[in-house]
């Protein structure tokens, strides 16, 4: 992490995403006048939408090189904000309106609206994150293909915004019926492998949708690599086996799953081709090439302890 820092200097930016679940564009725009608005501090609101260029309203924030990127939405409107920032140098804030909001939920921010804003608008810490590219775009937690990508694609809005990270659970459940492991080729830095897995997780943040679940004991978002996470049962009541333990923080000694460390670059392809999720968007079909960007992007983290003495 870099030094305790106040509110950056220059424009404060934010892009909001109105799609997201938890809070209303209203409840937004309220929380970020008051921050900066009785402060005098210029600042503008930036609405997405389908097909937008995010890139043309950030390429400022870039040339100028101070002031803050706030992003005001889930997981994707984020990564989606840092893709653009890449190498900037351009702290991130995030305001956590998604459902399930879980790089807020790695970095320690609050989900509550205020107590977060509060984070960005006060003191705090600029913490680097790695990146992971593919597909032109840059990514911040997980790239999936298996039963997660067939979770996030078969998830329905409507779902999400009634149950929220619970959504996911339901629709996970139902997409083990009939559901088999596939086969995979691996390229892992040069290395081949070849495993029969059910799941495949390239994973640069350990979290999985809430803590204390995580995906593997050791994966750092700051680390300079990412870890691919191999689940190599075979049966639908393996599966279920599995991803009990995975919740109960019991699969670090699992010998049905592969870790394997990445620092540039990973690709995968499946003997049957299966959509890709990547920080909870479907974003591709396999087979996926990921390049490592060690410290691609700077975010707003809380202060800790250490911090203020």
């Amino acid at each position: 992490m870099e030094k305790v820092v106040a509110s950056q200097q220059g424009k404060i930016r934010v892009v909001l995403n109105p799609a997201a679940g938890t809070s209303t564009s209203d409840e937004v725009r309220a929380v970020v006048e008051q921050a900066f608005g009785s402060a005098n501090r210029p600042y503008d609101i930036y609405e997405t939408k389908p097909d937008d260029d995010l890139g043309s309203y950030l390429d400022q924030a870039k040339s100028e090189g101070d002031g803050l990127v706030i992003a005001a939405g889930g997981d994707g409107t984020v990564s989606l904000v840092a893709s653009q920032l890449v190498g900037s140098g351009v702290p991130i804030g995030i305001l956590p309106t998604g459902s399930a909001n879980v790089l807020a939920l790695e970095l320690g921010l609050p989900q509550d609206l205020q107590e977060a804003m509060d984070i960005i608008a006060g003191e705090h810490q600029v913490h680097d994150l790695d990146l992971m590219h593919f597909g032109g775009r840059h990514y911040i937690l997980q790239i999936g293909i298996g039963i997660d990508s067939l979770m996030v694609r078969d998830t329905s809005r409507k779902a999400k915004r009634v149950l929220g990270r619970l959504a996911y659970m339901v629709t996970l459940f139902t997409k083990f019926i009939g559901y088999r492991s596939r086969r995979f080729t691996i390229l892992a830095d040069g290395q081949r492998l070849r495993p029969r897995a059910w799941q495949i997780v390239v994973a640069n943040a350990g979290t999985l949708g809430a803590p204390p679940f995580r995906w593997g004991p050791d994966i750092s978002l700051n680390d300079g690599a990412v870890d691919i996470c191999i689940f190599n049962v075979r049966t639908p009541f393996s599966y279920v086996r599995q991803i009990a333990r995975v919740l109960l923080g019991q699969h670090k000694n699992d010998t049905h799953i592969t870790y394997v460390r990445v620092q540039e670059r990973v690709t995968i392809a499946a003997d049957h081709s299966l959509p890709i999720q990547a920080d909870g968007e479907i974003v591709h079909e396999s087979p996926l090439q990921i390049d490592v960007v060690p410290r691609g992007a700077k975010v707003i983290v809380p202060l800790t302890n250490d911090s203020q003495d």
